[in-house]
């Protein structure tokens, strides 16, 4: 996904107990000025949220620290770039354990 030179990268699912045990957006030619990316739940319950781009999602909630189970959820990356202009892009991933 390319947006106003900006290129995304973003695995569709990920194993935290496997080979890819971090679900990590890789985001290029980015030189943002805000960065979030969240993981939502099928209930809307944001489960994860981080402002660092190089920090990506271990498959645990947040607020319990527990693992998430097999299923999928939304992710959402916001990026606010240099001259203010917003820019949001959101997709699934599968958690599979």
């Amino acid at each position: 996904f390319s947006d106003h030179n900006f290129v995304f990268y973003v695995p569709n699912a990920f194993t935290p107990d496997g080979l890819n045990p971090i679900f990590l957006p890789v985001v290029s030619n980015v030189n943002p000025k805000d960065y979030t990316f969240s993981i939502i739940d099928r209930w809307g319950q944001i489960v994860f949220e981080t402002s660092d781009p190089t920090v990506g999602w271990d498959g645990k909630i947040s607020t319990s620290g527990l693992d998430a189970s097999n299923d999928v959820f939304l992710y959402r990356i916001e990026i606010i770039t240099q001259t203010g202009e917003t820019i949001v892009k959101r997709g699934y991933v599968t958690l599979i354990r």
